[in-house]
């Protein structure tokens, strides 16, 4: 019966997520409010996106793109906390979503746990081995950690990727150089 107990529940959990949270048409009516949270959001209300973007998740609970535009709203205005927590409930549907690793890396590092950020930092680079972003947010890190032979690695790694970022990884690079 214990075998059969759970497979009936994987099956309502999956009938459920089928019919309830990925039915196209309730989608399809969160797009207009995210579409609004993002307008709200450019024009620098962000109070007023938050509150689209959670419209929106009324609506579309996994929609992943309003969580992590409302992560960014929330740390904009320095509520790291509920930044995180979208940028979590984001990566909780989709874990390949590298920005909101970048994102998250982010807001982690403005509390200061550097380790989690090194963590999300290290996570979009494994899933994205060329996010150039992601190595020179990682220096940044490992910098502010007192690691500067990690922190030129990445400077080095972002700058070969995309050598527009070399000005800017030369003098990461030579800050770290002047505090060995």
């Amino acid at each position: 019966m214990g075998s059969c107990h759970r497979i009936s529940i994987l099956m309502l959990a999956s009938l459920c997520l089928f019919f309830c949270a990925s039915n196209p048409k309730r989608a399809s009516n969160a797009v207009p409010l995210y579409n609004q949270g993002v307008e709200l959001q450019d024009s620098g209300d962000l109070e007023g996106a938050i509150a689209a973007f959670s419209r929106a998740l009324e609506i579309d609970p996994l929609y992943v793109d309003a969580l992590v535009n409302r992560g960014n709203a929330h740390m904009d205005l320095g509520d790291l906390y509920e930044a995180i927590e979208d940028y979590s409930r984001a990566l909780n549907e989709r874990p390949d979503h590298i920005v909101a690793y970048l994102n998250r890396a982010s807001a982690y590092a403005q509390e200061g746990d550097l380790d989690a950020a090194l963590e999300d930092l290290t996570a979009a680079i494994v899933i994205k081995p060329d996010y150039v972003s992601a190595y020179f947010n990682r220096g940044i890190v490992w910098m502010a950690q007192k690691d500067y032979d990690q922190a030129i690695a990445d400077f080095m790694k972002a700058a070969e990727l995309d050598p527009s970022r070399r000005a800017a990884a030369a003098e990461k690079i030579k800050i770290c150089l002047s505090k060995k």
